[in-house]
């Protein structure tokens, strides 16, 4: 979970976006969901309020994709969607504006028709435009040399 907090007016938190430049021809779109914890909660939730929030990038600049919660309130965020419906590839940044201050999160590319997630518990990922889940792949090394001799060589099991 992301936590935007809201404890005065000179203490205010915001989730934005932003492009590393101008869109060939669409802007991303992004859904964010939330909820409000208020600063006396009640033990069974009951007063929690959700509620998405739907932006369209606006390319360099910075857009806000999760307004700040009320004074003295949280606002806790659960997931976010980017969907690049853009001609060409796109990267995004997200960040918490911290009193005007970024506090960057992630910064991707994304291929069209490709959407970033954050979901709480998962973190951050990728889907391609087939709706597969695009892996991190690790480099393998054919040789490595440590304290002077080949790894490879010098290994035994």
């Amino acid at each position: 979970m992301i936590p935007l907090t809201n404890r005065s007016s000179s203490t205010i938190q915001k989730l934005q976006a932003f492009l590393s430049g101008a869109a060939a021809t669409t802007n991303p779109t992004v859904t964010v969901g939330s909820y409000i914890v208020p600063p006396q909660a009640k033990p069974d939730f009951a007063e929690y309020r959700s509620a998405p929030q739907f932006t369209v990038l606006a390319g360099a600049t910075e857009t806000d994709i999760a307004d700040a919660p009320p004074e003295g309130s949280v606002k806790n965020i659960n997931y976010i969607s980017i969907y690049n419906t853009d001609t060409a590839s796109v990267t995004v940044t997200v960040c918490i504006d911290d009193n005007a201050t970024n506090r960057i999160l992630i910064k991707a590319t994304l291929l069209t028709l490709e959407t970033l997630y954050y979901e709480d518990g998962q973190g951050w990922y990728a889907v391609d435009a087939n709706g597969n889940r695009k892996e991190v792949t690790a480099s393998v090394f054919s040789s490595i040399t440590l304290g002077g001799g080949s790894a490879l060589s010098n290994y035994t099991t």
